[in-house]
């Protein structure tokens, strides 16, 4: 049920992030200097906000809403994954079925005035997510006890499929990366039938 009401909770801010005026300038300077190009941080999608989400899936008891964001223009240098938290979510819809209340960040849509507009990012677990390749197409979770879960999400980018552990509080994919938001390492990326590099290579659509 969450999961439906967030729907209607978090698409208030527009998919694709305004550029910001440093950065057109950046642009522009690019044009005149033959051979400049942007820095991995200036390319790295936002661990704030939603961008071309194409698939979900909620976390077993509901607490978390995972979110593959597909980065389907290509706007930056890979896809990610969000992570939502649901109680954030179910305070604020609690709060606006019941007493009409209208939070910080959020407002009533004009045309639906049943429904309440909210910026994303004070629901996401910021720290949380994980980048993965561009075109993910949706995320399977399996459950491994004791709070611990894995995604797998296929991306046509590769194409590959991509496995994403969750500790109850972090996503990782990437054994050797020291920062959170890390993007998933070659270790985590099935490329080949079988894993095995004799055999052909995943189809353009890995999620078949």
């Amino acid at each position: 049920m969450a999961s439906l009401l967030l729907s209607r909770v978090l698409p208030a801010r527009s998919l694709v992030a305004p550029r910001p005026a440093c950065a057109t300038g950046f642009l522009l300077l690019c044009g005149i200097a033959a051979g400049c190009t942007a820095s991995a941080s200036e390319v790295e999608p936002p661990p704030d906000q939603l961008f071309y989400p194409t698939g979900m899936a909620v976390a077993p008891g509901d607490a978390y809403l995972f979110v593959a964001n597909a980065n389907s223009i290509l706007q930056y240098s890979s896809g990610s994954i969000s992570v939502v938290d649901l109680s954030l979510v179910d305070a604020v819809v609690q709060g606006w079925s019941t007493a009409q209340t209208i939070p910080a960040n959020c407002s009533q849509d004009t045309d639906h005035l049943e429904t309440l507009q909210c910026d994303e990012t004070q629901f996401l677990n910021v720290g949380a997510g994980a980048r993965i390749g561009n075109f993910a197409t949706d995320i399977a979770v399996q459950d491994r006890g004791n709070g611990q879960l894995r995604l797998i999400v296929p991306t046509r980018g590769d194409p590959s499929i991509s496995w994403v552990d969750w500790d109850g509080s972090e996503l990782s994919c990437n054994d050797m990366a020291t920062t959170s938001f890390a993007l998933c390492d070659d270790a985590h990326r099935l490329v080949y039938v079988q894993n095995d590099p004799n055999l052909s290579l995943l189809p353009q659509e890995p999620f078949n």
